[in-house]
């Protein structure tokens, strides 16, 4: 996103705060859930038991990203790093869900309309991580939010 472009200034006028929860899937053949932080909304726990999701989930990092006066949630659940970079939209309001479907994420809950904000989420080496531009701050967030050891197995921090 360019500063002062058409683009940076529809994104600088959302007046939303971004709530990022990491969530990573493990092998099992029920759906269970580590959720020490209880970051996963009842409604969220829904959608994915409905959607047919198994293994242990375990929230793994939460954290918010901007000023703005309302709250919108991007869940992110990862089973092994990424194989390809992904630019998925934020909610105007409400909730996103993303599962890692392969290599790719897809989307698993979108009910909002997407607002003007894309987080970025690409694969380094030992981590996968993530990059948002919020211009009603004009800052660049980002940082880690999965962590994997050289073979792709999860490694908690």
């Amino acid at each position: 996103m360019v500063f002062g472009s058409p683009e940076w200034n529809k994104a600088a006028a959302e007046d939303i705060r971004v709530h990022i929860t990491s969530v990573v899937q493990l092998p099992g053949k029920a759906l269970t859930w580590e959720d020490n932080l209880d970051r996963i909304s009842d409604e969220e726990r829904e959608v994915i038991a409905k959607a047919g999701v198994t293994g242990q989930l375990r929230v793994v990092l939460a954290q918010t990203r901007g000023s703005g006066s309302r709250e919108v949630r991007i869940v992110i659940i990862l089973s092994a790093p990424l194989k390809e970079n992904a630019r998925v939209p934020v909610p105007e309001n409400g909730s996103y869900i993303y599962l890692q479907d392969g290599g790719a994420l897809k989307p698993l809950l979108t009910n909002s309309v997407p607002s003007a904000l894309t987080l970025e989420m690409y694969q380094e080496k030992t981590n996968t991580v993530f990059f948002m531009d919020y211009p009603r701050d004009r800052v660049r967030s980002g940082g880690a939010i999965f962590f994997w050891d050289e073979n792709g197995k999860f490694h908690q921090i």
